[in-house]
């Protein structure tokens, strides 16, 4: 097969970001940066590059990554941290309902800011600029589950510790994922390339988060444990990693892009 020279192109910036990356992790490593600082070193300055070229559809995936982000940190961090299936110590000092830090919103909205970026750059050519007006019906029901939560939080906090909530909520990414596949099987192909990409990279900043203390696993709360390099996270890391792309894409192409 001959590669295109656009084909070409992509490649190797592809393969510069692999480089980029790698700077990061070791730049981050030996500055100690802080929670938000890696994240936005790993995450946000991509993000800014690529969504420069990328115009009004830069413009309407940071909307998308910013409500969706505060829905998935409400709803998943509040229940994460009430379960103890991770702990975010955070740097900025306060804690939403006492639970997770306000940090997490930034560290989502670069983190999904990224998936968009990246997909709409590298994978996504049938995209388009304005956000679908079926982004409502997502909204709502973001909204229906951060009050549901609420409620819990206020009549009985005992009920958001779920044993075992990471693995629930892979199953949640799961089965978003199968899905939509099974729904717009045209996303499937190009939604799965970009996790493949973004799986070493995802390593690489765990080890690194660990290693610099941006966030802690206590054990006896997940399925098993995986060791890299004397460091250990949980098993549930594993299937995160590539889930959390393909679900969060599912997401946005059934709800805020064209399913295609």
């Amino acid at each position: 097969m001959v590669l295109t020279k656009r084909a070409k192109g992509n490649l190797l910036k592809l393969f510069l970001l692999y480089v980029y990356f790698g700077i990061v992790v070791v730049v981050g490593l030996c500055l100690k940066l802080n929670f938000l600082q890696f994240a936005f070193a790993f995450f946000g300055i991509p993000s800014i590059y690529f969504a420069v070229n990328l115009k009004g559809y830069g413009k309407k995936i940071e909307i998308e990554a910013t409500i969706l982000g505060f829905f998935m940190v409400f709803v998943f961090d509040l229940i994460a941290h009430s379960s103890n299936s991770w702990y975010v110590p955070g740097v900025l000092g306060m804690r939403v309902l006492g639970k997770f830090p306000i940090d997490e919103f930034v560290f989502a909205f670069f983190y999904l800011f990224a998936i968009f970026t990246l997909y709409g750059t590298f994978f996504d050519k049938s995209k388009i600029k304005k956000i679908s007006k079926s982004f409502k019906k997502l909204v709502y029901f973001g909204s229906f589950l951060l009050l549901l939560v609420l409620i819990l939080h206020t009549v009985s906090p005992q009920l958001l510790e779920v044993p075992y909530f990471y693995l629930f909520m892979i199953m949640i990414f799961l089965i978003t994922t199968a899905v939509g596949f099974a729904c717009y099987p045209k996303i499937a192909g190009k939604i799965s390339l970009l996790s493949t990409y973004l799986f070493l990279p995802a390593i690489a900043y765990e080890l690194v988060a660990l290693e610099l203390g941006h966030w802690y696993f206590e054990k006896g709360y997940h399925i098993g444990y995986v060791n890299i390099l004397n460091y250990s996270f949980p098993l549930e890391e594993l299937f995160f990693f590539p889930l959390a792309v393909t679900s969060i894409l599912v997401l946005h192409e059934a709800f805020g892009d064209n399913k295609r």
